[in-house]
């Protein structure tokens, strides 16, 4: 029934995987692997309520690998999925728990810790103490330090690993160096550096503070080194089709490019006076921001005449999701009265919005913002997705633990949120890097416009192929009759020389290895820029000059895509995105990210930008035989 697979990388790749997959593609695969079929409705809806309750996939495994039908088929499956069932837990079982609900959390943690169902009285509180504030690492070390814990003795180092590597943090002589090894570039791996801190750590408890810390953490058989993590070389399966992007798809750059006008906002301050108060700050920056938007205010029924008397709202409406005084009440959290607290935002009909904005740092209830009919939510993102239903943000600062020892005022947190949000959607009609512009920069074409083409990249792996940039300038000056710029640093020179061939010399200018403080000066005169996921691609947008940028693969464009007030993106969405792999040898799937972009995709996509922004480009027909059509 059983089959070994040929080696521990091969067993890896096939567990992550089959462990990387959502609740219901992991069934799927499960009943293919055990019983050679697909899962019915029965089954998908019993085990998926498993799952999502805390049951563990390895319990999960062991059931349907153990069922009647299952034993009948003895079908062949990986040896490693036999020793999961058998040792009760997974290589993954840390992803596993971060997917889960704070009570399912503490299930799967009770089972694979302590090996037994979680009793109502543990489950009470250690619910509590993660809705207040507790890490879900400090509940894993509670649980695995514990009297029952410690006698258990189960093999756990994926757990282990992870309460040695907080507690590492946590202690102020070791965090500056652990922080250091994890980002060192000499780190060729994430393994590599958890050595170097295993090492580290194991000479820090030969010390008498080391070995005091260490005996009263009860971590003398911890080992970072037990971790199991796998190399950043390894990648996700690339099979599945790619969703083809185009346009912009930061939130930033839509900003900036006029497609989020904010004309109205609705402002959540749902807590008590107290936090009112430290509120008002950032409820000014965001009318100042935005002074002729229509802005309601939900608060407390409490704070009603407060806000009134500041005179910043549009529209004041209230809603009690708390009482009046914290200590009225005690908010056991049950999931019913929960939602039901969070469902009575609607009744208020408050219509639609541009942009709700949750005032309130604890994650509570920014549910509601899920209730609220808007184009932008913003708020404080949890890390330990400790309610169910929060929200996707689109704008958003970390909360900040309540056991970090590293704490920033209540009014700062909502300065730096609200500061966030205006500088994001408010952008500056004019940016500071035009400071970079120098005087007297030559222009290549005096006579004619001329598009920017930087074919280069800092990483191979973000480099659309040299013949395909050749066809797009092609199209340009056939179509546009403008003049080729081509640009890059002198390692780059090969590539640009052997693009720059296909043209003559009065159609095509390379610049390539000129001087980088001339750079601005030569895209800010430029009609278009065209270029890889780059700097000189950012630097293009931030100065206005409209960009075309042939996005890879390699990493998300809602965090690097350049942001200005006329650029477009063109990218690929591959299912093995993003990948952070810089090294084209390390790439298994061929550049399959920047294979898929076609020249005719990227010609679209250029027409489309030039027409947008055509009060920046002189028509050639003035100046230069032809037009530009």
């Amino acid at each position: 029934m059983t089959n070994r697979l040929s080696d521990a990388p091969a067993n890896n790749i096939f567990l992550k995987a089959l462990f990387a997959k959502d609740d219901l593609r992991f069934l799927q695969a499960v009943y293919w692997l055990f019983l050679d079929r697909e899962i019915d409705a029965e089954g998908r809806s019993s085990y998926l309520r498993d799952l999502r309750e805390g049951s563990g996939r390895s319990a999960v495994l062991a059931i349907i690998s153990g069922s009647h039908e299952a034993l009948e088929k003895a079908r062949s499956v990986p040896l490693v999925l036999i020793d999961i069932i058998a040792r009760g837990t997974n290589p993954f079982i840390l992803e596993e728990l971060s997917r889960l609900e704070d009570q399912a959390f503490v299930r799967l943690a009770y089972r694979t810790i302590l090996a037994r169902d979680v009793d109502q009285e543990g489950l009470d509180l250690y619910s509590v103490l993660l809705r207040t504030g507790r890490s879900r690492d400090a509940v894993l070390r509670d649980l695995r330090t514990s009297r029952e814990g410690r006698h258990v003795k189960l093999d756990l180092p994926e757990i282990d690993g992870a309460i040695a590597r907080s507690w590492l943090m946590r202690v102020p002589l070791l965090r500056r160096f652990a922080r250091k090894s994890l980002t060192t570039s000499e780190s060729r791996s994430v393994r590599d550096a958890l050595h170097r801190i295993e090492g580290s750590l194991a000479e820090f408890r030969k010390l008498p503070l080391g070995k005091k810390l260490t005996e009263s953490l009860v971590l003398e058989d911890a080992s970072l080194e037990r971790l199991n993590v796998t190399a950043l070389a390894e990648m996700p399966a690339a099979t599945g089709e790619s969703r083809k992007v185009t346009g912009n798809v930061a939130v930033s750059a839509q900003a900036w490019a006029g497609q989020l006008p904010i004309r109205r906002i609705l402002l959540l301050k749902l807590d008590h006076i107290g936090d009112f108060f430290v509120s008002v700050r950032a409820m000014v920056m965001l009318r100042d921001a935005w002074p002729d938007a229509f802005i309601t205010l939900v608060c407390g029924p409490w704070n009603v005449q407060l806000a009134k008397q500041l005179n910043i709202f549009d529209e004041i409406r209230a809603y009690s999701f708390f009482t009046a005084k914290t200590g009225e009440e005690e908010f056991d959290w049950d999931a019913k009265d929960w939602a039901a607290r969070c469902d009575g935002i609607r009744a208020l009909d408050l219509g639609a919005f541009d942009l709700a904005v949750d005032l309130r740092h604890d994650v509570d209830t920014r549910p509601i913002l899920t209730r609220i009919e808007t184009k932008l939510r913003a708020g404080f993102a949890s890390t330990g997705g400790r309610l169910p239903s929060t929200p996707p943000l689109d704008l958003f600062i970390i909360e900040v633990p309540a056991d970090l020892r590293d704490q920033m005022h209540a009014e700062a947190r909502l300065i730096a949120l609200a500061s966030m949000v205006v500088e994001t959607l408010s952008p500056p009609t004019e940016h500071p890097i035009r400071r970079l512009i120098r005087p007297g920069v030559i222009k290549p074409f005096e006579d004619r416009p001329y598009v920017i083409f930087a074919p280069g990249a800092g990483s191979p792996n973000r480099a659309w192929p040299a013949e395909n940039f050749a066809a797009l300038m092609r199209k340009t000056l056939d179509t546009w009759q403008a003049g080729l710029v081509l640009i890059g640093s002198n390692s780059e020179r090969e590539v640009n020389a052997g693009i720059a061939q296909h043209f003559s010399e009065k159609d095509c200018a390379d610049l390539t290895g000129g001087a980088l403080a001339d750079l601005a000066a030569l895209i800010d005169t430029a009609s278009v820029f065209v270029g890889n996921d780059t700097g000189s691609g950012h630097l293009s947008a931030l100065l206005g000059t409209p960009t075309l940028c042939i996005y890879a693969g390699v990493s998300d464009p809602r965090v690097w895509q350049p942001v200005g007030p006329y650029v477009s993106i063109v990218h690929s969405q591959t299912p093995c995105s993003y990948c952070h792999i810089n090294l084209r040898k390390d790439c298994r799937y061929e550049l399959r990210c920047l294979s898929e972009i076609g020249v005719e995709m990227a010609w679209v996509e250029l027409e489309r930008l030039r027409t947008k922004s055509s009060a920046r480009i002189t028509l050639a027909k003035s100046m230069h035989k032809g037009v530009l059509s």
